[in-house]
Formats: structure tokens, C-alpha cells, sequence
């Protein structure tokens, strides 16, 4: 089986969702860390490349105005900032 991106999918998790917490502030690191780089790529493509191949689904929880790239998965907001 293939996942969104083509890529094979193995037998994981059908039935079950991962969520991605990706909202903050990111105070301490000084730019959102979900553009952080790993493996030429911003960490949170590589994260969501990887759970597709476990889970049918995925969903992001970001803060309201925070900026991600696009990503084939379900985003949703935080309702207030913290």
C-alpha cells in the first residue's frame, strides 16, 4: 500500500490517528521549531512522512497564526493562545 506521497506504508495502525502538537511559542528557541532542519527537510515534514507510513490518519494542533508548511493531513487550531 502506498501513502499520500507514493511512499510504501506498512501494516501499522489503520484505525487510529496520530496527533502532532506542534503549537508554542517557541520563546526560548527565537523561530518555530517546526522549520527546524532535519535531514534537509523541516522536522515536522520528516515527522509527518513517518507516522503516514503507521497511521491512516494525521492531525496537527497548531497555535492560531502559526505558520506551517503544506502538509496532506488535518490541521486544527488552538482555541487560545498560552
Amino acid at each position: 500500500m502506498t501513502d499520500r506521497s507514493g511512499e510504501m506504508r506498512t501494516q501499522g495502525m489503520p484505525d487510529a490517528s496520530a496527533i502532532v502538537l506542534a503549537g508554542g511559542k517557541s520563546s526560548r528557541m527565537g523561530s518555530s521549531k517546526a522549520f527546524l532542519r532535519f535531514d534537509d527537510e523541516p522536522i515536522v515534514v520528516h515527522i509527518v512522512r513517518t507516522l503516514s507510513r503507521i497511521f491512516a490518519e494525521i492531525v496537527i494542533v497548531a497555535a492560531p497564526e502559526q505558520e506551517l508548511p503544506s502538509l496532506p493531513v488535518r490541521m486544527v487550531r488552538d482555541i487560545s493562545e498560552q
